[in-house]
């Protein structure tokens, strides 16, 4: 790629595109305890956020911490914030559930014959766990929702939480697999040329290679749209809860018939077996007109779309189970203007509910989700190193109960040193002077011996004999 090339990719990435996700908040009714919440500041890595939010200053609703500095009275239990009841969770689980959940009006995604595409969409649902950040110019709490609302991409979400480590090491998870080689995935944008303020579907293609890094393979290649993202905010817990919904239309990419997809992907292959810098050439593609947004889902017709790359992230997912749900950990790198880091993300399974139409399963779902936040807000508490908690101190270990015995040894010679001499030999040391003090009568006497040399007169000498008596007198009751 030259550089004009990349020049363009770097201000297409900057610009102000409309976002195609639909946005919506929720926030837990804390009741009276609701005005104590502020916007707390976050304190982001260099390259945990995408570079158009690394200069800003960012804060994430939460809520003061009680700290108990006297003994635990009643007027101190009264004076603490009550516990959330039940009847609140519950509101959130149906409100969360109302968002997400497709009611039984929505129109069924067409499953005929789309040329290259599976015939199959199926609509797909995920939880991410993070903080949802918003400019600290809103100090007000009660604003900070509303101008969410108004400019949407100014709210970032940031994937980092505190207690990761102690979530990992719980009982509750347990690891089902790990991929041993990352998978890149190539993102797009429309070209700019197509007709204004018309939004497209998402485009997502995904190569994976060998773990020599090489023999560089097409993996996935899918359509994203009808794309819903709901953030929970969770001021009294240690992250936030960022549901997502979305379509998807995947292409068949082990049986196409497609030259400019072949072409795109030589090119791709090639480019990752060089070594060099990772790069991706446009991609013109025909998509289906029932996956634009405007268009009927009985539209037939296809229409051909440019979608130029604008990055790519590594991707090295560990799968595992998390109180029955399936979540997946994901360490992302990315260029220099992409986000750097990990997610824990949980994926709704429905046990082929891909219309979303059981609420049941989606609600046991949300659910758990919320119960996750629960466990790593109490991750995050843990001060002990996962180590301890995983294999707690045995207070009866053999080296503790060594250790003890030569502690006792020790403190029983100790006390055999400290017993007191018979008194003949306390009479016999008595009787020899103090060996200081012996060095200090000396040092008295040849000094008087000095000063009496020095003596020239006899009138001097009874002068200075006045004046020595004075000092030690004076010295007498100094000390």
């Amino acid at each position: 790629m030259s550089s004009i090339e990349e020049a363009k990719r770097t201000l297409i990435r900057f610009l102000p595109f409309k976002d195609a996700a639909e946005r919506t908040f929720d926030t837990q009714k804390l009741g009276s305890t609701e005005s104590a919440a502020f916007l707390s500041p976050v304190l982001t890595e260099h390259d945990s956020l995408e570079y158009k939010y690394r200069k800003r200053e960012l804060g994430r609703l939460s809520m003061p911490i009680m700290r108990l500095t006297e003994p635990d009275t009643a007027e101190a239990q009264a004076a603490k914030p009550a516990k959330v009841p039940k009847t609140t969770l519950h509101g959130l689980v149906n409100r969360t559930l109302g968002t997400i959940l497709r009611p039984a009006s929505a129109v069924s995604l067409p499953k005929h014959e789309l040329s290259n595409w599976i015939p199959d969409p199926i609509y797909e649902v995920s939880a991410e766990f993070g903080q949802v950040l918003f400019p600290l110019e809103d100090v007000d709490p009660s604003r900070v929702v509303e101008a969410a609302f108004s400019e949407p991409s100014k709210t970032p979400f940031l994937s980092t939480f505190p207690g990761l480590n102690s979530v990992f090491t719980s009982p509750n998870y347990s690891v089902i697999s790990r991929l041993q080689t990352p998978s890149l995935h190539y993102e797009f944008r429309p070209d700019l040329e197509h007709e204004p303020g018309q939004i497209l579907p998402k485009l997502r293609i995904q190569m994976r290679t060998g773990r020599s890094g090489a023999r560089a393979t097409l993996r996935k290649l899918a359509l994203s749209f009808d794309h819903r993202i709901h953030d929970v905010l969770l001021p009294d817990k240690a992250v936030d809860v960022r549901f997502q919904r979305r379509a998807n239309l995947s292409f068949n990419v082990r049986n196409y018939n497609d030259e400019n997809v072949q072409a795109w992907v030589d090119a791709v292959t090639e480019n990752i077996e060089s070594g060099g810098r990772l790069t991706a050439p446009p991609l013109r593609i025909q998509i289906p007109k029932w996956t634009i947004p405007g268009f009927s889902s009985e539209e037939k017709g296809m229409r051909t779309v440019t979608y130029h790359f604008s990055g790519i992230q590594f991707r090295q997912p560990v799968i595992g189970n998390l109180f029955g749900v399936a979540v997946s950990y994901n360490t992302v790198q990315s260029g220099k203007l992409g986000a750097k880091g990990g997610a824990l993300t949980a994926h709704y399974s429905g046990h082929g509910d891909t219309e979303l139409r059981d609420e049941s399963a989606m609600k046991a779902f949300v659910e758990r989700c919320f119960k996750v936040a629960d466990l790593i807000t109490d991750a995050s508490k843990q001060t002990l190193p996962p180590s301890r908690v995983v294999r707690p101190r045995d207070m009866n270990s053999g080296r503790k109960a060594k250790r003890m015995g030569l502690l006792d040894d020790g403190a029983q010679a100790v006390d055999e040193q400290s017993i007191e001499p018979p008194n003949d030999i306390v009479e016999r040391v008595g009787e020899y002077p103090d060996m200081k003090d012996d060095v200090e009568s000396k040092e008295n006497a040849a000094a008087a011996e000095d000063v009496v040399e020095e003596q020239p007169v006899e009138g001097e000498i009874k002068s200075r004999s006045d004046d020595s008596v004075t000092e030690s007198e004076d010295n007498v009751r100094t000390l």
